[in-house]
């Protein structure tokens, strides 16, 4: 249970709820076991991947040298008992393959072209412990891509069978905030990651760089819902959802002053964490109570 980061798993139901939430909103009526389908397979997903992670860093020694906080370093776990290496990497293997069982079913109820944010999902799991986190450039985005184009996109897919614009766009206000989420969350991490053989991008460009990406991709994310407002693609009482954005801001400057101090690094983790979850929550609250009347 601990190898799954239980307390990251909340991120799952907030992305497969913002896409749910654009289903309802273009007028589109969920069935109830859809959806718990949709959940389930996407926090085995999110489960496989940590518990793969875990199992990964503890046999490459990383763990053994890594600052555990709540947000980086490992949970520590395999630490306190090291012979459950097996099992939790057995529970890793299981949940993929929950995942991919689940995500065949999907397919079969709705259509071939679920197969594409599927594969891209399963490849993400797959490569991202042994390969993914030594490719800088693919590392800052990977996270993003899971939780955004495939997670979000093939959600609203398989509940109104299309792609269109407004899904599009909004995959990309988790593709950039999940992305940051790791991005922060590697800065404690870059010595004892450099000397396991990982690439990422703080590692490979430095602190000052990764905080001016950190920056970037949070304007990006608040241009991209001023976008989509603007266009009418989404209600205007949405740019509300920038006011928990502005949080991100004290989150810059403490990890500016604090990048190399994990503990103290920690409270604005916390925030960024916090700041995430109330901008996509808040995006999809928006979207639900906004929606046309039939």
């Amino acid at each position: 249970m601990k190898t799954s980061r239980p307390g990251f798993l909340l991120l799952t139901p907030v992305c497969v709820f913002l896409a749910v939430s654009l289903a309802v909103y273009t007028g589109n009526t969920i069935n109830s076991m859809d959806f718990i389908l949709i959940l389930i397979g996407a926090l085995f997903a999110h489960i496989s991947v940590n518990v793969l992670n875990e199992h990964y860093d503890f046999k490459s020694g990383l763990d053994k040298n890594t600052i555990k906080t709540p947000f980086s370093g490992g949970s520590g776990a395999l630490l306190e008992q090291p012979q459950a290496l097996n099992l939790v990497f057995l529970t890793g293997i299981l949940s993929l393959g929950i995942t991919i069982v689940l995500g065949l079913y999907l397919v079969y109820l709705k259509g071939l072209e679920l197969l594409v944010p599927g594969i891209i999902g399963i490849l993400l799991i797959v490569f991202y412990s042994g390969w993914i986190n030594k490719k800088p450039i693919l590392c800052l985005f990977a996270p993003g891509i899971a939780f955004g184009p495939v997670m979000v996109v093939g959600t609203y897919l398989y509940l109104t069978g299309a792609v269109d614009l407004k899904v599009v766009i909004l995959s990309f206000m988790p593709l950039f905030l999940v992305s940051n989420l790791l991005l922060l969350n590697q800065l404690p991490d870059i010595k004892p990651d450099r000397q396991a053989g990982r690439k990422t991008f703080p590692i490979k460009y430095g602190i000052n760089v990764s905080l001016l990406i950190f920056g970037l991709f949070n304007l990006a994310g608040g241009l991209i819902l001023l976008l989509g407002i603007y266009f009418e693609l989404f209600p205007k009482t949405m740019a509300l959802s920038l006011i928990p954005l502005s949080l991100v801001l004290s989150v810059l400057f403490g990890a500016k002053k604090h990048a190399d101090k994990p503990l103290k690094l920690v409270p604005y983790m916390s925030l960024n964490v916090a700041a995430l979850i109330l901008i996509l929550s808040s995006i999809g609250l928006t979207l639900i109570l906004e929606r046309p009347m039939h």
